[in-house]
């Protein structure tokens, strides 16, 4: 239990790095490229020093290999200030603590630089078992004395050549060893001193690339995000305005879902607009078709009610004056007028359930509707149109254009007296062209158009075309019959 609760207790210290991505780029991105270079810098630096260290070991020794020629010549001259001067100019370098000459027997023959008291070396001593601990044939030439510290000694064997001989005995292959000294700490300072110098401007150069690489992963990519974060949080908050700015010259994936979000929220906001027309469009149709079905109750029901109340009382005098015959005139005209009532009622209905089920289907809605009319109606409507022809609108659109149709197929058979209505629906280019034809007794269009209220439901086709951006367009004449006409452009900017 304790191990889950430290374990809790440790959560918070890190969520900066499951909630900054500024945290996360820096310890996720440029801390381990830090660390990385830092490592390379250090490897090379170790690198380095073993290098000159192995240098300083290779010059040493290839100083040992010109004393020993000058040696090897001071010998064969037999002189030997020739031979204690090369020694005292090899002592003279900086790094170079003492030369010595050491015989096969271990006997000092010549030394220069720090002087030893004894006149002999044991291979057990200080400075001789390094080399000795190792078989002849494999003994280093360089070796870093235990005593004293930071020194290197180098070993030079003394050859006996054939030009020896004249001194030296020939059944030894060797005279003897030349053995230089060097200080290491003066190499070891200047070494030191070239590799921190280096180390300091890669650790420099390091930090500069670590803080180059985190300026352009923030530049990059961190701030961008961050200015992609604030928009769409003041948007999610309800300003519904916010947008994400847009970088001139710059299209990639960042930019790319900056301006998918932009479209985005413009088509939301379209889409909102749209929606908030269509519910204006539609309670504008609602409070239309109510002040439809108020009309035609005045005019129909209201009226026929009156009519019926007034040819009753006609009936009652008629009959007590046995008056049969104009009694039966009066009854037959009562139901002439309930039965026009009727079909006003059933139209009425009709419109009721077209109105509901309408949908983007203009052709189809025309087809039923006119289909359900010939039904109901005693006068028989035509639909005419080119066998592929599929308009699909917006549903209020149809709705309107229904309307028209439907008042127009009304008025023809209501107080036109037609006999015959024709609807054609065609379409040319983007424009679609509906028109509604009778044959029934017309109307001087000029006088009707000049009534304050219209006459035959002109008005209300006139508004419903307005309501859609539609061009309505009326002809008839007395006796010539009535053609309604109606244009609606698709590319028109609809509102």
């Amino acid at each position: 239990m304790s191990i889950f609760r430290n374990h809790s207790q440790l959560k918070p210290r890190f969520s900066i790095f499951r909630s900054s991505l500024h945290a996360r780029v820096a310890f996720g991105v440029a801390l381990p490229v830090f660390i990385s270079l830092m490592g390379l810098s250090v490897v090379h630096y170790w690198q380095d020093l073993s290098v000159l260290r192995e240098q300083a070991s290779s010059y040493a020794a290839q100083l040992g290999d010109v004393l020993n020629n000058s040696i090897s010549h001071a010998m064969v001259i037999k002189d030997s200030e020739h031979l204690m001067t090369a020694l005292s100019d090899v002592n003279r370098l900086d790094i170079v603590q003492q030369v010595q000459i050491v015989g096969v027997s271990g006997k000092l023959l010549a030394a220069s630089g720090t002087q030893s008291d004894a006149n002999s070396v044991n291979q057990l001593n200080i400075g001789c078992w390094e080399c000795h601990q190792y078989p002849a044939g494999n003994r280093p030439r360089s070796v870093e004395l235990q005593e004293p510290l930071d020194t290197l000694r180098i070993s030079t064997t003394i050859s006996n050549h054939s030009e020896c001989s004249t001194c030296h005995q020939e059944t030894s292959d060797h005279l003897g060893v030349l053995l230089i000294d060097i200080s290491l700490e003066d190499v070891k300072a200047h070494t030191n001193q070239t590799l921190i110098r280096n180390l300091a401007i890669s650790i420099s150069s390091t930090l500069l690339i670590t803080m180059g690489i985190y300026w352009l992963m923030h530049r990059i990519v961190v701030k961008r995000i961050e200015d992609l974060r604030i928009p769409i949080a003041t948007y999610a908050a309800g300003n519904h305005t916010a947008r994400i700015l847009e970088r001139e010259g710059i299209d990639d994936e960042i930019s790319q879902l900056g301006d998918t979000f932009n479209q985005m929220a413009d088509e939301i906001d379209r889409n909102a607009r749209e929606i908030e027309v269509r519910t204006e469009v539609r309670q504008k149709a609602i409070i239309d078709e109510r002040e439809r079905i108020a009309r035609e109750l005045h005019d129909g029901l209201a009226q026929v009610l009156g009519y019926v109340g007034t040819k009753v009382m006609a009936i009652r005098l008629n009959l007590q004056k046995e008056n049969i015959q104009e009694a039966d005139r009066q009854l037959s005209q009562l139901e002439d007028a309930a039965r026009s009532v009727s079909l006003d009622v059933r139209e009425g209905i009709l419109g009721l359930k077209m109105a509901s089920q309408v949908d983007t289907n203009l052709v189809a809605g025309l087809d039923e509707y006119i289909r359900q009319f010939n039904n109901l109606s005693n006068v028989h409507a035509q639909f005419n149109k080119p066998p592929d022809l599929l308009v699909n609108l917006l549903p209020e659109e149809v709705l309107h254009l229904l309307r028209i149709v439907q008042e127009a197929l009304t008025n023809a058979r209501k107080h036109a007296n037609a006999s015959k209505i024709s609807v054609s629906l065609d379409q040319e280019q983007n424009v679609i062209k509906l028109a509604i034809m009778d044959d029934g007794r017309g109307f001087d269009l000029m006088n009707v158009l000049e009534l304050k209220n219209g006459h035959f439901g002109l008005t209300t086709m006139q508004e419903r075309a307005e309501e859609i951006g539609a061009d309505l367009e009326f002809r008839s004449k007395p006796s010539g019959g009535t053609r309604v006409l109606v244009e609606f452009d698709l590319l028109r900017e609809r509102s």
